[in-house]
């Protein structure tokens, strides 16, 4: 699910082979399935209909992957994904946020107002964070 946030493409959820879903085998991953794609819709701009762009134009320390979406205009997406089953802590820069509205947005929490940037964060094993730069 991290892996298609970050590339801005969809995920299967049915269980392989076995024609159960997400919500069936685990509801765990159902709800965090859920609360990624419910976010996804809501910035759908950025997030679906976005282009995915590697990790031009942002630089990230630490042990995290990260990719870059851009949506129309200015505004773009910053997906950190933490890989490993331990907690990894992140700094994310975003060059040209300069005037744009910023939001870091995480499963299951509210989204909250960034201020300035370098971010520092840390994630927890396999978590994803979107940094949102609008304009």
């Amino acid at each position: 699910m991290n892996k298609a946030l970050s590339l801005g493409i969809g995920a299967e959820t049915e269980c392989n082979g076995s024609r159960t879903t997400a919500l069936e085998g685990c509801p765990e991953l159902a709800a965090y399935v859920g609360q990624v794609n419910a976010f996804k819709r809501r910035y759908a701009d950025i997030l679906i209909r976005g282009t995915f762009r590697d990790t031009v134009g942002a630089s990230v320390r630490g042990e995290c992957l990260y990719s870059i979406l851009e949506g129309s205009g200015r505004n773009r997406a910053l997906v950190l994904r933490n890989p490993h089953d331990r907690p990894a802590d992140a700094e994310a820069r975003l060059p040209g946020a300069t005037g744009l509205r910023l939001v870091l947005w995480r499963p299951f929490t509210c989204e909250r107002r960034i201020r300035a940037l370098p971010l520092s964060l840390r994630l927890k094993p396999c978590e994803a964070a979107v940094l949102l730069a609008r304009a």
